[in-house]
């Protein structure tokens, strides 16, 4: 009896640290090899219904082991490229019937990438879905997608959200790794990067006030007018300073100095 109750009180306490999946040993007489019963969660509604029926929980399994599957992932980025391809290939007064093929072809992968979001709901459960970055991000793109199909009018100021859906490309990460490696590389080089641009912009800023300093007042261009170009004030020399490292326009501030 007390080797019982140890059992069950072990199980209750896996049961709290893990919701979604327990282990469980199974009692059996001695001389026999004890037996590991694995539990698997039961779908995304588990915890408010537990007592759901068993074919659920067999479906919601599958569904899970489908969602994890490599071609099935390999299969949802080929479509994200075409969709990519698709958006890219729009442009300024084209014909209706590639307007309407577009039109199809968005409604297309709207429905696919919604069976997607379905099915890893439904697999994974909504705590793991919403575990993981990218899942949310996609669940966003998918509920863009139908509020804009949802909205009247062909030009309809909400068409811009159309744009969201080419980020959809940044799934790729997370199956490339090489990819994924790069940027958390560059994440992780963000501090070096903000004190390098910290280091430019006090750059600028004595830049702009050696400049007020030597060339102060109006600036007379070559046809005997004032000049747009105007060190008098520091906003306007750091503007000036930026436009002369970038390289744009550069000989016409030259010219009006040494005028």
């Amino acid at each position: 009896m007390q080797a019982e109750f140890e059992a069950q009180m072990e199980m209750e306490e896996q049961e709290e640290e893990y919701p979604d999946e327990v282990e469980m040993q199974q009692e059996v007489p001695e001389g026999k090899r004890k037996s590991k019963v694995v539990v698997k969660k039961k779908g995304c509604c588990a915890a408010l219904c537990p007592s759901k029926p068993e074919c659920l929980v067999r479906l919601s399994n599958k569904l899970e082991v489908l969602a994890e599957h490599p071609f099935f992932e390999k299969f949802i980025i080929i479509l994200i490229l075409i969709n990519t391809a698709c958006l890219a290939s729009e442009f300024y007064d084209s014909p209706d019937w590639i307007n309407s093929l577009l039109d199809m072809m968005n409604l297309f992968f709207t429905v696919v990438f919604a069976m997607e979001m379905i099915i890893k709901m439904s697999g994974f459960g909504f705590r793991k879905y919403y575990s993981d970055k990218f899942n949310i991000f996609d669940c966003f793109i998918v509920i863009m997608s139908y509020v804009e199909l949802l909205m009247p009018g062909d030009n309809s100021s909400l068409s811009v959200l159309r744009a969201f859906r080419l980020l959809r490309i940044f799934k790729i990460i997370k199956s490339w790794d090489s990819l994924r490696i790069l940027l958390s590389t560059v994440l992780d080089s963000m501090t070096a990067i903000t004190n390098l641009g910290v280091l430019i912009m006090l750059f600028l800023f004595i830049s702009a006030l050696l400049m007020k300093q030597f060339y102060q007042g109006e600036l007379i261009d070559d046809e005997g007018e004032v000049s747009r170009y105007s060190y008098s004030t520091t906003g306007s020399a750091l503007i000036n300073v930026f436009i002369l490292l970038t390289g744009e326009a550069w000989t016409d501030q030259m010219i009006i100095v040494m005028v």
